[in-house]
């Protein structure tokens, strides 16, 4: 499930929250797909307009249908989503249940003016490690293939 949202600009606070996410793998035996959208859903309304969101999941999202709803949110705040897709595999969305679990993400860039960004899970953990130490450990040659979308006015 997504546990209720918390709104803070204390970031130690922000630090003790991240703790306490539970990341689970398939050697976990837990279903695939996540609720990727309800939490991007949950988190809107603490955006200001004109924010920038960042999604990061390797999973496609069993909550699609929540689409139109976040698309409404997104446009009427004037809100940019970003979505990096990361797999061990290569194919990030390659054990879902439908095509809408994987394409919701695309949509949602698409429609905010986002781009989607497909990498390794070992670069999103180096990514994590690095906000969590700041001390940068990433190459400055690391490379994020990337998909850009225009945004529509």
């Amino acid at each position: 499930g997504v546990n209720a949202s918390i709104e803070t600009t204390d970031p130690n606070v922000l630090l003790t929250e991240l703790d306490k996410v539970v990341v689970y793998s398939a050697r976990d035996n837990v279903d695939w797909s996540e609720l990727a959208i309800t939490g991007l859903l949950q988190s809107l309304p603490f955006a200001l307009p004109n924010s920038i969101a960042l999604v990061i999941t390797d999973s496609g999202a069993k909550d699609y249908q929540l689409e139109d709803e976040v698309t409404k949110i997104l446009l009427d705040k004037k809100i940019t989503v970003n979505f990096m897709l990361s797999n061990a595999e290569g194919d990030w969305c390659y054990n879902v249940a439908s095509e809408k679990e994987c394409s919701v993400y695309e949509n949602l860039a698409t429609v905010s003016g986002g781009k989607i960004f497909h990498t390794m899970n070992d670069v999103v953990k180096t990514l994590i490690s690095d906000i969590n130490s700041n001390t940068p450990s990433l190459p400055h040659e690391c490379k994020f293939r990337m998909k850009f979308q225009k945004k529509d006015d």
